[in-house]
């Protein structure tokens, strides 16, 4: 009897050792295979892209450019993206459409870039869009504000983290300003001084300029504004001196100047050589850099008073916020803005992207795109269906004392509003 219970306690010993070897060999073996289907079988990881690093805007590009490089090389010193090393590539387009779409496929075809970032403005954006469709990768934006390459591309191969959902983001864009000059007397602290609501609009003959051409009539009219001058300028032009007679004989009371930023510059020295005053000027992308108030890089003391936007308010600390803050002004002596946030938190999306999707599969990241939410040094991103970012709100700033402050909405105001322009 006591034999038999020895053989059958063994028996069952050997049943249940049996049962976990199995188990753990089961367990072992998936594990294995979930490594092997979903980490990456590479040491590096490439991240390609272009932007205008000689030429006009090249002061904007390497900027960007900056940025860029910065996040990478934190990653770098982090210990990579799953184990792998970052490579960033930038070739240099010259904001020349022409070689943008060819420089997208060498680093395609050539360089195997795994994941791309765009050029710099829509425009530019479209070339590099259609080679990414055509080869079916993802390419997070920089700098792209104009909703159009998302109703193309967005959500499948674009994915761009400051535009919000369009309508909602043009709309949203100039209702800033129109709202808050339509509320001037509930704000207005100088007695005696009147809005009279006399405007020029101002917008460059391309995609985005197109865009707010649509949307601002409407809000500007929908307060009952005079539009005195409804212009549409060049891309290429430098020489803005027709305009400005034009001005100087309406003579606006609002001035709104949707310009590239080294477009903005020339606009406002131009200006001041010729005695153009207003009670508001507008420029949205001189907030873009801090080298708007440098002398030598933009246009020094006579840039403050322009209304412009906040794209990376003080107070947000989310992402990369102060590291990006810090390490960019010990590293090039001067704030970060618009354009260093959008090159930075490209570079961080595309690593949660990676990380989350376990994998460098073009559909892999798409799913995790459309369906996570993303912590980066500007804001937090949800890209709806179309890339496009849900929770992006930016506010009205305002150049006062070479600092851009926060002047609209008034519960997340900095200072009050300066008026009029140029300020005495």
């Amino acid at each position: 009897m006591l034999l038999k219970i020895s053989k059958r306690a063994i028996s069952k010993t050997v049943a249940i050792a049996l049962i976990i070897i199995i188990l753990v060999a089961v367990i072992g073996g998936a594990y294995w295979y979930y490594q092997a289907i979903s980490k990456p079988k590479k040491e590096e990881l490439i991240i390609g892209g272009t932007l205008p690093l000689t030429g006009l805007a090249a002061p904007d590009g390497q900027r960007i450019y900056r940025a860029t490089k910065l996040a990478v090389d934190k990653i770098n010193e982090e210990g990579g993206i799953m184990g792998m090393k970052v490579r960033l590539i930038v070739y240099d387009d010259g904001f020349s459409l022409e070689k943008i779409a060819s420089l997208y496929e060498k680093l395609i075809t050539t360089d195997k870039a795994d994941i791309l970032i765009t050029p710099y403005g829509a425009p530019s954006a479209f070339p590099a869009l259609t080679v990414a469709k055509k080869y079916d990768k993802i390419m997070i934006a920089g700098f792209v504000a104009s909703t159009s390459p998302s109703k193309q591309f967005g959500g499948r191969w674009g994915f761009f983290p400051h535009c919000m959902p369009a309508p909602v983001y043009s709309s949203y864009y100039y209702s800033l300003f129109t709202d808050m000059l339509g509320e001037f007397e509930k704000w207005n602290y100088k007695p005696g001084f009147s809005f009279k609501k006399r405007v020029a609009v101002l917008n460059e003959k391309q995609l985005w300029g197109m865009e707010q051409h649509e949307i601002w009539r409407p809000l500007a009219e929908k307060h009952g504004w005079e539009i005195v001058m409804d212009e549409f300028v060049d891309l290429e032009a430098t020489d803005f001196s027709s305009i400005i007679a034009k001005i100087k004989m309406e003579k606006p009371d609002l001035i709104l100047c949707e310009f590239f930023y080294f477009r903005c510059v020339m606009m406002l020295k131009q200006m001041i050589e010729q005695n153009v005053t207003a009670s508001f000027v507008v420029m949205p992308e001189t907030a873009t850099t801090y080298d708007w108030i440098d002398p030598s890089k933009g246009v020094g003391p006579i840039g403050n008073g322009i209304l412009a936007l906040s794209y990376f308010p003080p107070d947000y600390h989310g992402g990369g916020a102060d590291y990006l803050r810090t390490k960019y002004k010990e590293l090039y002596g001067i704030e970060p803005s618009a354009h260093e946030v959008m090159g930075f938190s490209a570079i961080e999306i595309i690593k949660q992207a990676i990380e989350k999707a376990r994998s460098l599969d073009s559909e892999a990241i798409r799913k995790v795109l459309l369906s996570e939410t993303f912590e980066t040094c500007f804001t937090k991103v949800k890209f709806d269906k179309e890339g496009c970012n849900e929770l992006y709100r930016p506010a009205v700033a305002q150049w006062i004392n070479n600092k851009l402050e926060v002047v609209w909405p008034t519960d997340r105001a900095t200072a009050k509003p300066l008026y009029p322009w140029p300020p005495k």
